[in-house]
């Protein structure tokens, strides 16, 4: 558009002037304006009859070619298409053999059709197409490891062509079909350092050691004993726990005691004649004065008194 101050003009298309006295473009005489070729064209051309619409792959805008050998017009084409013999053709983005060498891909090319550009790949088992590239799937990405039976949580994914993943496993456990399997050999011994501590009572001897050395062997049983002045019945074991860990096990309890005669307390218990009348209930055998004081030889009811 250019003014002189007083009037404007504006630039027409090709085969167009500007007509002042009705301020708009118009087309030189014998032609008129097409609506869809958007140009002025003669009467009777090639785009006369809008050959365009409808076209595949077609805008609908004609455009009138040169004389022949052309063919008259050409169609305005969507992306990823080209006017090509008479017709919007497809950009083949698989010309060239864009996928060849790519990594993870199997040198297999899809063009992506108009209106879209471009092509995908063939990926390897284990990949994906994606952003350009064949890309590995993470196996591991949801976490499929965490509360599996037996697993550490850890997760390594199976690269590309492989698929999946495998979890870490627990100590002598190893990864098979899905799952932490098998589990940690035998033998199992329970350490006499872990030994649980028994209310009122405590472990035979016979619970100290099954090889000379400091644990017992697991599926073994063993006695345990009550203090002074308690009584019941323990059995010592060493079992496997449900996540097969040797650990101690002990049935039975000790509860307080009461002697009701002298004969009560005389096995294995205080030595001393002096005490005529004895209770285990204080740990202690009483004197004559039956007033709890230690007998003389101050020996406390052992267990079983």
């Amino acid at each position: 558009c250019s003014s002189d101050g007083g009037s404007y003009s504006c630039v027409c298309i090709p085969g167009a002037t500007w007509n002042a006295s009705a301020a708009e473009c118009s087309c030189d005489p014998g032609t008129s304006f097409n609506e869809t070729a958007q140009a002025c064209v003669v009467s009777g051309d090639a785009c006369t009859d809008n050959p365009c619409a409808g076209k595949p792959r077609s805008t609908g805008y004609c455009t009138v070619d040169p004389a022949a050998p052309a063919t008259g017009y050409s169609c305005g084409c969507i992306t990823g298409a080209v006017w090509s013999g008479g017709a919007c053709q497809d950009v083949n983005g698989c010309t060239g053999i864009p996928c060849a060498g790519k990594p993870l891909a199997t040198g297999g090319c899809t063009d992506v059709p108009a209106p879209g550009t471009g092509f995908s790949c063939a990926c390897v088992n284990g990949a994906v197409w994606a952003d350009g590239a064949c890309k590995d799937i993470d196996g591991c990405a949801s976490s499929p490891c965490t509360g599996k039976p037996f697993s550490t949580g850890v997760c390594t994914d199976l690269a590309a062509p492989g698929t999946g993943y495998t979890c870490g496993c627990q100590n002598g456990y190893g990864w098979s079909n899905g799952g932490c399997v098998g589990g940690p050999t035998g033998p199992f011994r329970c350490g006499i350092a872990a030994f649980p501590s028994i209310t009122n009572g405590r472990r035979d001897s016979s619970c100290s050691s099954d090889s000379g050395g400091n644990s017992i062997l697991t599926g073994t049983s063993c006695t345990g004993s009550c203090n002074c002045g308690f009584q019941g019945t323990l059995t010592v074991r060493c079992v496997l726990s449900s996540t097969l860990q040797p650990t101690w096990e002990i049935d039975g309890s000790c509860s307080p005691k009461s002697c009701t005669a002298d004969t009560d307390c005389t096995a294995g218990g205080c030595a001393s004649t002096t005490c005529l009348t004895r209770s285990c209930d204080t740990g202690f055998c009483k004197n004559t004065n039956n007033d709890n004081t230690p007998c003389n030889d101050g020996d406390v009811c052992t267990v079983g008194d």
